[in-house]
């Protein structure tokens, strides 16, 4: 659609409005430019960057971290969930089941030590 604009490299400074939103501020992360973009609305899209540099284990080529059906990443009882690793569809609610699984089997890995 040519009416929506993607912001790329950017974080959001704030969104602004009397009744209804009116424009945001954003900060380019490569640049550090601030923009004031006029606006009517705002679909927020995160999770393009995993943010995973901390951590130690097995990822993708895009950093997401590799899980398998547990979603234990390759080091012993570090688990993943969410969009920081590999997985087909981002979105709440997959993330919300992953948050699920996860719980389980961090709880039976606790278990599971003498």
């Amino acid at each position: 659609n040519p009416k929506i604009e993607f912001v790329w490299n950017s974080n959001l400074q704030s969104i602004e409005g009397t009744d209804t939103v009116e424009k945001v501020i954003v900060k380019n992360k490569l640049t550090e430019k601030v923009t004031e973009i006029p606006v009517s609305g705002v679909f927020m899209y995160v999770g393009v960057e995993p943010g995973t540099d901390f951590v130690e284990a097995d990822k993708d080529g895009n950093g997401f971290l590799i899980t398998g059906p547990d979603l234990s990443t390759s080091v012993q009882g570090i688990f993943a969930a969410g969009d920081c690793r590999t997985t087909l569809l981002r979105q709440v609610a997959t993330a919300v089941g992953d948050g699920a699984l996860v719980a389980v089997s961090a709880e039976r890995y606790l278990a599971g030590i003498e």
